[in-house]
């Protein structure tokens, strides 16, 4: 909490970046971050699902759990200094909430037989994030190699998994 809302962070993190709180750098870090780490078709549909919050009083009040989540996040992790991309991941669920719900709406409006191919919108990313994962090099752990040898270095931890650009998140199974 006092790296978060104190106003001294390098007492409590000495290698922290200076990124500024009240900076736009600050407040547009999650965001710069959805391009690259949020499929391209999903992040399109969820901006139009935004776009449709604005201007139907129906649709937020639809979809308040995944505005207000979006919300939350946004502000409660732009404001801590300790911004990291891993802290990203607890946003996502929204974003792809917010396109299907974008999906739907426009399956409420459009002619039935547009409606029924709509939700093929969802599954298009599939094949692109397969061969992205196909090409992924997941030996080399992007400069992670002395932690996982610090983890093995008194025999197995068990079993592990890491994902993310960075292979930031480590999950013991």
């Amino acid at each position: 909490l006092a790296q978060s809302v104190g106003s001294n962070t390098k007492l409590i993190m000495s290698n922290y970046q200076d990124i500024p709180r009240w900076s736009l750098a600050a407040w547009s870090f999650y965001p710069r971050l959805s391009w690259p780490l949020l499929n391209p078709v999903v992040l399109l549909l969820a901006l139009a699902a935004l776009v449709f919050a604005v201007t139907s009083r129906d649709f937020r009040r639809t979809n308040r759990l995944w505005l207000l989540w979006l919300l939350f996040f946004y502000v409660t992790f732009s404001f801590y200094d300790n911004r990291l991309p891993r802290h990203s991941t607890f946003w996502w669920p929204a974003w792809v909430a917010l396109a299907a719900a974008g999906v739907v709406w426009i399956a409420e409006r459009v002619p039935r037989s547009v409606a029924l191919a709509l939700p093929a919108l969802l599954l298009l990313p599939i094949p692109f994030q397969l061969a992205h994962a196909e090409h992924q090099d997941y030996s080399d752990f992007h400069d992670q190699m002395p932690i996982a040898a610090g983890m093995f270095a008194n025999g197995a931890p068990g079993n592990l998994l890491l994902f993310g650009p960075d292979k930031q998140s480590w999950i013991a199974l």
